[in-house]
């Protein structure tokens, strides 16, 4: 089964972002992910239990650029303070536990200093006006929720604060 630790933006870059005209929004919302990895869900309370004991340092991050990643997906860059950098590192600890065996190549490819906090903001980029008013927002993030994918559907599992 799909999981996704993830944060949101605050309400005013979320207001922001949903002022534009052209978004094909992701099926989980905006969101920023701090660990995307394949589960079985029996697993899943025992992962909930680990990723409580994680204690979530409040920190603020900022809308930095617009990139496209593959499949011509624009996203929003964010930094990456330290206390965010910590948090991706102490999840992907606890998913390294519990995750499947493709971990392993994902985690070599996102995670540590491959790490690049982002916002997708469209699935597709035609049309899209990349507005310097989305640049140069913070936000200040003081929890995190898990999701899975519940027969095509994202479902939150639990938030962490």
């Amino acid at each position: 089964m799909d999981y996704v630790a993830c944060f949101r933006p605050n309400k005013e870059l979320l207001n922001l972002i949903l002022k534009q005209d052209n978004i094909v929004s992701s099926t989980l919302g905006f969101h920023a992910t701090l660990c995307f990895f394949h589960m079985d869900s029996e697993q899943e309370k025992n992962l909930i239990c680990d990723l409580s004991k994680i204690k979530i340092t409040p920190f603020k991050t900022k809308t930095q650029s617009f990139e496209y990643f593959h499949n011509n997906i624009l996203v929003l860059t964010l930094s990456r303070p330290d206390e965010l950098f910590q948090l991706h590192k102490n999840i992907v600890q606890v998913v390294r536990n519990y995750a499947s065996s493709d971990f392993d190549e994902m985690e070599k490819q996102f995670s540590g200093d491959n790490y690049k906090p982002h916002i997708t903001i469209s699935r597709s980029t035609l049309n899209f006006n990349k507005t310097n008013e989305l640049l140069n927002q913070e936000s200040f993030i003081s929890e995190y929720y898990l999701f899975k994918k519940v027969d095509g559907v994202w479902k939150e599992i639990k938030s962490f604060n």
